[in-house]
């Protein structure tokens, strides 16, 4: 019984630790707004640039919001907060695309 007190207290020790790291660190919160019809677009059709009519890249651009509680899954947790956007662009020219103006 005396071998198997300092494990449990070790053990004891990385469990709270790790509660305390999930809800109070270096956690991010992202927020996104897209709609199914943008999403299929972004992920399952290929898009080429109107200019020089290269194949277009995906890119997910970050935007910091600031820091503060997040309820995510009714578990409040302190996080950055970031907006992420996703858009479409061309290595050959460097023009970006929203997914918007691809489809006019």
């Amino acid at each position: 019984m005396g071998e198997l007190l300092p494990i449990l207290i070790l053990v004891a020790i990385i469990i709270i630790a790790g509660l305390l790291l999930a809800r109070f660190g270096n956690s991010r919160h992202y927020e996104i707004e897209l709609t199914f019809k943008q999403l299929m677009d972004y992920y399952l059709k290929k898009h080429y640039c109107k200019s020089c009519n290269n194949r277009l890249k995906r890119i997910a651009k970050d935007e910091y919001k600031g820091e503060g509680w997040s309820s995510i899954m009714n578990t409040s947790t302190h996080a950055k907060k970031y907006k992420r956007t996703y858009e479409m662009h061309c290595s050959n020219c460097g023009r970006s695309y929203q997914s918007e103006q691809l489809n006019q």
